[in-house]
């Protein structure tokens, strides 16, 4: 898994930058593709998002587990 900055131009001349979370694998055939695991939305506000949150959207969308205060409680 890694962050993806995807900048996209307006016709104003404006560029939009947002942020995925993408993941790597490889289909059938053995070609390496990326798929979109989240959309944080646009850089400037992912950039003021607290990291607890991050942290907790990523296992929440994996289904893993969270640790709080060494007892172990599914998301």
């Amino acid at each position: 898994m890694f962050l993806r900055k995807v900048e996209s131009k307006r016709k104003s001349g404006y560029t939009h930058t947002t942020v995925q979370l993408v993941e790597s694998y490889r289909n059938e055939e053995g070609k390496s593709r990326t798929r979109i695991l989240y959309h944080f939305g646009p850089l400037d506000k992912f950039l003021q998002a607290d990291a607890d949150k991050l942290v907790d959207s990523v296992l929440k969308m994996k289904g893993e587990f969270k640790i709080a205060l060494g007892v172990a409680s599914h998301l």
